[in-house]
């Protein structure tokens, strides 16, 4: 167990002072990115919109939106990256 813990030391980075900044739980990755709402759930209060320039669904809660969702509308919105993945925050109607 021991020899475990010394390879494993071994091969990881120590962080500088910037790193550790940015290695909080949730970080802004991009602001002002477009998309188009695919999915939207009133009653549960969550959806997925379609980015332009992502290839995965990012996650929508309700109380991010700043309009009434509707499936095709096309969004500007800002993106974070939280443990379960991609988030979009402050979602604007275009």
């Amino acid at each position: 167990m021991k020899i475990l813990r010394f390879f494993s030391s071994l091969f990881k980075r120590k962080k500088t002072s910037s790193q550790k900044a940015l290695s909080t739980k949730e970080q802004v990755l991009s602001n002002q990115l477009t998309g188009k709402i695919k999915y939207f759930n009133q009653r549960k209060g969550y959806g997925f919109i379609e980015a332009e320039n992502i290839d995965s669904r990012i996650f929508v809660h309700l109380t991010d939106l700043k309009l009434r969702a509707r499936v095709g509308y096309k969004v500007q919105f800002d993106l974070e990256e939280n443990k379960k993945g991609y988030q979009a925050k402050n979602v604007k109607s275009l």
